[in-house]
């Protein structure tokens, strides 16, 4: 008895499941086509941007204002008051840290576009300068970006 319940409980499971991820699926199948290409290369221009920004911090003459007002640029709240302080952090004590030398978004896997606001799942691949040898990392992130004065900024993400 117990053996059936137990199978029983695990098919309702598997199939509340599979409602819930065609269910998300969905999201991108509302949003043309263009629009999802729009999308990727607006994220993959901002974290290329965000990337150079990064780079830069590599350098003795670069001044941690002249970073911080470009990634104003790209940049908005919650993320830009992190991105900020962490920039100054490693400016400032030297952490020990990789250069990041190509950034390509793989996979739009879902898009969710109001007029203001792009919740987007993207699968993006980093190629970093290893301090032995160069190595490549996939990451899928859930981002946020906000319309500011007509112009698209990363406003948060999460590691999904």
């Amino acid at each position: 008895m117990k053996k059936i319940l137990l199978l029983f409980l695990l098919l309702v499971t598997l199939m509340i499941n599979r409602n819930m991820i065609f269910a998300v699926e969905n999201i991108s199948n509302d949003v043309k086509q263009e629009e999802i290409i729009k999308v990727k290369n607006e994220v993959h221009d901002l974290l290329n941007k965000r990337a150079a920004l990064w780079n830069k911090l590599f350098s003795q003459k670069v001044e941690l204002e002249e970073v911080n007002k470009e990634l104003k640029k790209i940049v908005a709240p919650p993320l830009l008051t992190y991105d900020m302080e962490a920039f100054n952090e490693i400016k400032t004590k030297h952490t020990s840290m990789e250069k990041i030398l190509k950034v390509d978004v793989l996979k739009v896997k879902g898009v969710s576009l109001e007029e203001e606001k792009i919740i987007v799942d993207i699968e993006v691949e980093w190629l970093m300068e290893g301090f032995e040898e160069n190595y490549k990392q996939k990451v899928d992130y859930q981002m946020v970006l906000i319309k500011r004065e007509d112009i698209w900024k990363i406003s948060d993400y999460d590691v999904i």
